[in-house]
């Protein structure tokens, strides 16, 4: 594997780990906002926690935007593009793991 390659693959790598990390980010923000299910109103420091938690989201949603085509670009670099999935012969989606038939 050439020295190219290899940086290809630890860049991949790294945008993995960061898309790991905004996705934790994201679905933290979204559990805050189950703080706010079913009220009708709110208190001044509720409301204030709600700003907070709107930036939150705002600030993890804005990670797909910068991480996301930085991962797809070296993806397609290295050759791997989205397509059709193909299984062995006699293999589908479901019996991957299966012992040989």
């Amino acid at each position: 594997m050439s020295v190219d390659e290899r940086l290809a693959y630890a860049e991949i790598y790294e945008n993995l780990a960061n898309q790991k990390e905004i996705n934790n980010g994201q679905r933290a923000a979204w559990l805050a906002f189950g703080r706010y299910a079913g009220k009708t109103r709110l208190t001044p420091d509720e409301a204030r926690r709600l700003k907070e938690d709107v930036g939150t989201a705002r600030g993890a949603a804005s990670g797909y935007r910068f991480n996301t085509p930085g991962l797809q670009d070296r993806l397609i670099r290295l050759g791997a593009v989205p397509g059709k999935i193909t299984y062995p012969p006699g293999r589908g989606a479901n019996d991957l793991c299966d012992p040989p038939k």
